[in-house]
């Protein structure tokens, strides 16, 4: 994060001019990534058109990553010339690079599909305490958190259910097989080295979940020179955050890894325990604990083995967990243990031919625990372990400059061993313990004409799931740029499917084993215009989207008030997103987005709770060297977010109604001092959530963070 502020600075050197420019480029990059979801050919550092000779830049795309690359890994690390038949766009190529839209590491700027790039310049420019945070600013994106730090975070993409967006960690799926969605509550920014967030259906690479799009957190690598940090921070409500981080290579050897802590002791009010309700006790804590390693050895010029490993351990007081009952709870909790591996080999042993293998284990196991108080005298308690084993091959190959074919197998395996009590169920224990088996199969086809004009995609999975059956899904994008005009013009559509999930089909007296999946197609088109040559990025996408056999509770016995999961649902969802970024000059970037959702439901819940119709996002951020100082450098950025009204239900009541709108301020603060110690610099920074400390709920019943302020001390070695 320092190592790349340096380099932009400039050290007196002749070549100080040429970083600068690089950073103000990527600092403009940076907020098309974020503001604009860098879903432009222009975006990031902007224009980035390829040249017209892309053999050799093919070869290398297709090939496995070197393992040279730096901590910069996201983009491309030194400019490519610009061919003299488009002057008047920019000169460089700081291109963030992505596997998600394609599974090839790929310019952002040749991806027809809309995709957002959040590397680690833009996540380390809000000094956010969790991922959920960072992704609020991702336009056709909603976060919803129900309460306070560590309570459960839930992503959807385009109005979609949160069970619809597949969640991939180095591409490894890890939603849960029981709920079928993925808990972002836990997730910190250290361990990180980018998030890309596919909006539209990923399922004819990706199989099931991936109906409205893919979440992708890859995993920092190991660097060369090596680098390291350590931090520490306190604020207000007793909460804290330390962390530390390194990467270094030696050789063929590399090693990075990242552990975090944050802790709270909660913001919530005293509410009483025991029966006569003498005692009171806060329940609103959090602790944290996060841990993650990657290694690799390149034995050749071409192969890479590597190993990533993952861990983290949350509690979390659960103080609204009988806001049904119109009460606060003084003892529900919930435990979180998340364990994750990967071995992989991946090599490019032709000019043209890569391929790639790995295996993963990840295990997630949740513990829900309530036991009586003076609010509510039944003790219930669950204890709900998940474990995916995944199996990928793939491989690809490059031919001509202008051709690239990919043909992959996955094996996934999930498994769900699920008990719970209640005090007043009849009988008090529940348990089942399932699993399923899915054999997905794919192939894509990638092609450029006219010296990278015309980008077109098209492929297509099959899978096979001991389950439910059979089932195909394709996927087709093409995109034309106009170089110029600085313009691009994109198109994409998607089917996909989502698996029931273990409770829909098995959770005692409420499951169907008849379930089959639900279906979806979507089709989305955009443009995307640069201006002011390159100073000014705007972007805007209409898309459309229809899920049928939606999986709905329905009731299917009136004298006792049973219901039962069918496919009987269809959602449409359509919609708009626009975004825009400028590069003021002189270290000052303003951006912004704003998505409008129009949701309209049949044969199930209507409305669809919490999705707004408006969303709107902006940032202003200011960044500088030599603030005072040669040897300093300043940031500061604030971030504005505003959601609509939406509807919700009341969980006292079970009465629908709306949840009104609110405006969120963030700020976030850092600065370089001007000396080191031992060659350590070290950097004060703070953050700011709710700046203005504004009250609301993001789900009903469940009021949100008040101001939260961290402030703290960095040291890089």
């Amino acid at each position: 994060m320092h190592r790349f502020r340096s380099r932009a600075e400039g050290d007196g050197s002749p070549t100080s001019g040429r970083r600068r420019a690089i950073a103000r480029a990527r600092r403009l990059g940076a907020a098309v990534a974020l503001a604009c979801g860098a879903t432009t050919a222009i975006a990031a550092a902007a224009a980035c058109w390829a040249a017209p000779s892309r053999a050799e830049e093919w070869e290398q795309a297709c090939a496995a990553p070197s393992v040279a690359e730096t901590e910069d890994a996201a983009l491309v690390s030194e400019a490519t010339p610009v061919p003299t038949s488009e002057k008047g766009l920019a000169t460089t190529r700081l291109d963030p690079i992505v596997v998600t839209a394609t599974r090839t590491r790929t310019f952002l700027s040749d991806a027809p599909q809309t995709i957002t790039v959040l590397t680690r310049e833009d996540i380390a420019s809000r000094e956010d305490a969790t991922i959920p945070d960072v992704l609020r600013q991702v336009p056709g994106v909603d976060v919803v958190q129900n309460g306070t730090l560590g309570t459960v975070s839930s992503v959807s993409i385009r109005g979609s259910d949160d069970d619809q967006v597949l969640t991939l960690l180095d591409g490894i799926q890890i939603n849960s097989g029981t709920l079928g969605a993925f808990d972002f509550a836990n997730l910190v920014p250290e361990p990180f080295e980018r998030i890309e967030v596919l909006r539209g259906g990923g399922g004819s690479l990706y199989g099931s979940e991936a109906v409205a799009g893919v979440v992708n957190l890859i995993t920092r690598r190991p660097t060369a020179p090596g680098v390291a940090t350590i931090s520490g921070a306190g604020g207000n409500g007793d909460t804290d955050r330390e962390t530390a981080t390194f990467s270094g290579r030696q050789g063929e050897v590399g090693l990075a890894g990242a552990a975090t802590h944050l802790g709270t002791a909660g913001f919530g009010p005293a509410v009483p325990v025991g029966e006569a309700g003498t005692v009171t006790k806060h329940n609103d804590a959090y602790d944290l604990t996060t841990a993650a390693l990657q290694a690799d050895w390149a034995p050749t010029d071409t192969g890479r083995l590597y190993a990533i490993g993952h861990y983290l351990r949350a509690r979390v007081g659960l103080l609204n967990a009988n806001n049904f009952l119109g009460v606060l709870d003084p003892n529900a909790s919930q435990r979180d243990d998340f364990y994750f591996a990967k071995v992989g080999w991946e090599d490019a042993p032709l000019p043209g031919l890569s391929y790639k293998i790995d295996g993963a284990y990840v295990q997630d196991d949740s513990r829900f625990d309530d036991p009586p108080d003076a609010g509510n005298p039944v003790e219930t308690r669950s204890s709900i372990p998940n474990e995916i084993a995944q199996a990928d091959a793939q491989a690809n190959y490059a031919y001509g400059g202008w051709s690239i074919s990919t043909v992959g197998f996955q094996f996934t395996r999930r498994a769900a061993n699920v008990s719970s009590f209640s005090s007043i169920s009849v009988p008090p224990d529940t348990h089942f313990d399932v699993s399923r088996n899915d054999y997905g199969v794919y192939v894509q086809e990638q092609i450029h004409l006219f010296e990278d004009r015309l980008v077109a995609i098209g492929s297509f999975r099959h899978d096979h799931d001991t389950q439910f059956g059979d089932v195909t899904v394709p996927a087709a994008s093409i995109a034309w740029r106009f170089p110029e005009t600085a313009t691009r013009l994109r198109a994409t559509y998607a089917e996909g499917f989502r698996a029931p999930t273990f409770n829909e089909l098995y959770f005692p007296n409420f499951g169907n084993p008849n379930l089959g999946p639900e279906r979806s197609s979507e089709w989305d088109a955009g443009l995307d215009q640069e201006l002011f040559t390159g100073r000014l990025l705007v972007s805007a996408t209409y898309f459309d989207r229809r899920v049928k056999d939606d999986i709905v509770f329905v009731l299917v016995d009136p004298d006792t008030f049973k219901f039962l999961p069918q496919n009987v649902g269809r959602v449409d969802a359509t919609g708009v997103e626009t975004s825009a970024a400028v590069d003021v000059g002189h270290g000052l970037t303003l951006g912004g987005t704003y998505t409008y959702l129009g949701l309209q439901s049949a044969g199930g819940a209507s409305p669809v709770l919490r999705r707004p119709n408006n969303r709107m996002a902006a940032f202003a951020m200011y960044d500088t060297p030599a603030l005072v100082a040669r040897d300093d450098a300043f940031r500061a950025r604030v971030d504005v977010f505003f959601v609509g009204d939406r509807p919700d239900a009341d969980p006292a009541t079970g009465s629908f109604g709306t949840n009104p709108q609110y405006t969120r301020v963030d700020l976030a603060l850092s600065y370089r001092l001007p000396w080191r110690v031992a060659d350590v610099a070290f950097t004060a920074f703070a953050n700011v959530s709710n700046l203005f400390d504004r009250s609301y709920e993001e789900v009903i019943g469940f009021p949100a963070r008040p101001i939260n302020a961290l402030a703290g001390l960095r040291a890089t070695f």
